[in-house]
């Protein structure tokens, strides 16, 4: 029985600054456990993805498109999950 409960989770995951795809890897193994775990909701901080203090890197095209490759790959990680990612 589960009541109407919703379970939720926050994860922080270990970043690199400005290393999407390591951040990425790190974001997608936290989703993996939640899962596993049965989490229907998951919250990450803001900007995991870049790392927060990139500073005048944000400036930079390659930063902004890996970060955009980061968020398209949870889109196809998600298609298949019954999670949600805030």
């Amino acid at each position: 029985m589960n009541y109407g409960f919703v379970k939720v989770a926050a994860a922080v995951p270990h970043v690199k600054v400005a290393d999407c795809k390591f951040n990425a890897e790190k974001i997608e193994g936290l989703i993996a456990i939640a899962e596993g775990k049965g989490v229907q909701i998951i919250a990450f901080p803001e900007m995991s993805i870049t790392g927060y203090t990139c500073g005048d890197l944000f400036g930079q095209q390659l930063l902004l498109e890996q970060a955009e490759m980061g968020s398209c790959r949870f889109l196809i990680i998600l298609a298949n999950w019954i999670l949600f990612l805030l």
